[in-house]
């Protein structure tokens, strides 16, 4: 065998064994509720009775909730309005839109 295609053998096997090293136990993240909302979602405690109306959609003040970060509430919007393209996030926040993506699973 010649050394230099025993060298390139070497060098992909131990690619290959480091590759499988560092990525051997990592899960992808998941963001946003681990279940879909409901759209039915029960009242809020103190939330006031008109809260779909100061929002500019309905569904985004069902999305609401006093504990999300931006991107959940992104994330959580895109589930409610069955988004299927990344060109249906809107471009209100990075955040928010970055929710919405990864609902979608695009970029």
């Amino acid at each position: 065998m010649s050394p230099l295609l025993l060298w390139v053998f070497t060098a992909m096997t131990g690619g290959i064994t480091a590759g499988a090293v560092a990525v051997h136990g990592l899960r992808p993240n998941r963001y946003g509720p681990i279940e879909p909302p409901s759209l039915f979602a029960p009242a809020q405690a103190g939330a006031p009775s008109d809260a779909a109306a100061d929002a500019p959609d309905g569904l985004l003040s069902a999305a609401r909730c006093d504990q999300c970060s931006e991107r959940d509430l992104g994330y959580r919007w895109a589930a409610l309005a069955a988004v299927h393209e990344p060109a249906q996030c809107p471009n209100d926040s990075w955040a928010f839109r970055r929710g919405c993506l990864d609902y979608v699973g695009g970029i």
